[in-house]
């Protein structure tokens, strides 16, 4: 009885163990389903990828769009892996592609001799780790398998929930690259994404005659400068100018690199803040006046590139800028004389009138510029009164007081009180001939006079 009863439990356990085995769940990534797994990829197909991309670039961008999305351990995601940080949109994903593609080395219509060797499992490593740690910098670490073991190199990678690169053939007339998403254990199938529909199909792990696999585990930090105020993802992803920002963002040197955070019609600065574009304000190398006193000229700023106006150079002394040239004032013409309001001088040389009833001028160069303009001479003596340019006797009484004129007026004529005797026609130029008369006369008067006072 013990030994029936032992084999009885023996059978018991085996049949246990198959039912499990043949009844296991398959297994994906984060616990999603076959139909619902592909939520996590944004199935990108190889029509979105670039366009020289063949499956194994757009196998390995899917992997790395996941963990540009997910987090592994704790540690990422890592955004710039997608250069716009944006999963959902194709332009980041073709952008992931294209890079991966370039760093590959390869070229468009590469032959399939070349891309399916047995090798190639190490060339997409290469490329892998060119794209995230060379160019991102971070930490990746790439593990191909040219000999692929179900549970340690498939299993394991599903259960960590890491997507993995599964190249395999012969696939219609060649090989294919796709990403493993989830697997049954029982009868050792892959559930895979093959790249060219967003749905996901079954495929015997045993049904290949070759395979090889890529396995990713994501390590690194999104590393940014310090004073970068926007999102990680954001800088130097080749996702267009990230503005205001704190720092400058690398992609503003790009060459038609699209201004983000700014308004309409700003720029973005060398020092990575919005802007309004400047405008010239003159034209390139002309001068004008800043003042009566100093040029300025138009120079192009080397900060903006717009011209604007910097001061030149002051003028010497005597000099007054004029249109943008520093020029002298035009010299004085010549003796200029003041007119009387009809363009005629005021007088003629040497000619004498009245200041007021004692005070005789005469007509004579002086001021600054040495113009023609009546000049005083001197004041008539006490009790005698200017006429015409010249001191009348004193017992005449001056025009305009009131009373009429006594005795003589010509011969009544006396010099002003400055020296000397004259007299002048009735236009009040002088007449050399009758002055000298009237000084000697003058002088035999003064001498009869002093006679007669002696005599009393």
């Amino acid at each position: 009885m013990t030994r029936r009863l032992l084999f009885a439990v023996m059978v018991l356990a085996l049949v246990i163990t198959a039912t499990n085995t043949s009844t296991a769940a398959p297994k994906f990534l984060q616990g999603k389903t076959q139909y619902t797994v592909t939520s996590l990829l944004y199935p990108w197909t190889q029509d979105d990828s670039c366009p020289c991309c063949v499956c194994w670039s757009t196998a390995v961008s899917t992997v790395l769009d996941y963990w540009n999305q997910n987090t592994n351990d704790g540690e990422g995601p890592w955004r710039k892996l997608v250069p716009n940080g944006l999963p959902s949109e194709s332009e980041g994903f073709l952008k992931a592609s294209q890079t991966l593609f370039d760093v590959s080395g390869k070229s468009c219509g590469v032959g399939a001799s070349n891309a399916w060797s047995w090798f190639f499992a190490s060339d997409m490593k290469v490329a892998g780790k060119a794209y995230s740690n060379d160019s991102l910098g971070y930490d990746f670490d790439y593990d191909e398998d040219t000999w692929v073991w179900f549970d340690n190199d498939i299993a394991d990678e599903i259960d960590a929930h890491r997507p993995l690169v599964y190249a395999y053939g012969p696939e219609g007339d060649g090989a294919h690259a796709v990403t493993v998403v989830g697997y049954d254990a029982s009868n050792e199938m892959l559930y895979l994404y093959k790249n060219w529909f967003p749905e996901v199909s079954l495929r015997g792990f045993d049904d290949a005659d070759y395979h090889m696999t890529l396995n990713v585990t994501p390590e690194g930090e999104d590393v940014v400068p310090n004073g970068w105020q926007c999102a990680a993802e954001s800088y130097d992803t080749q996702d267009g100018c990230h503005c205001d920002c704190g720092i400058p963002d690398p992609d503003c040197d790009i060459i038609g690199s699209s201004v983000l955070n700014c308004s309409a019609g700003q720029t973005c600065s060398s020092q990575g803040a919005c802007e309004t574009p400047c405008q010239d304000v003159c034209t390139e190398g002309h001068r004008a006046c800043a003042d009566s006193l100093t040029q300025k000229q138009c120079q192009r700023s080397p900060t903006t590139g717009c011209t604007t106006w910097q001061m030149a150079d002051s003028c010497l002394a005597g000099q007054k800028c004029e249109q943008g040239i520093c020029i002298a004032p035009p010299a004085p013409a010549p003796n200029p004389s003041p007119d009387d309001g009809t363009g005629n001088a005021v007088c003629q040389q040497g000619a004498r009138s009245c200041g007021s009833t004692t005070e005789v001028r005469v007509c004579d160069r002086g001021g600054q510029n040495g113009e023609l303009n009546w000049q005083p001479l001197g004041d008539c003596p006490q009790g005698s009164y200017c006429l015409k340019g010249q001191c009348t006797y004193e017992n005449s009484n001056p025009p305009g007081s009131g009373l009429s004129p006594q005795g003589p007026q010509t011969p009544g004529v006396i010099p002003p009180t400055t020296g000397g005797c004259h007299v002048a026609d009735d236009s009040g130029a002088p007449t050399p001939l009758l002055s000298l008369l009237l000084c000697a006369f003058l002088a035999l008067r003064a001498i009869r006079s002093r006679r007669a006072i002696r005599r009393v």
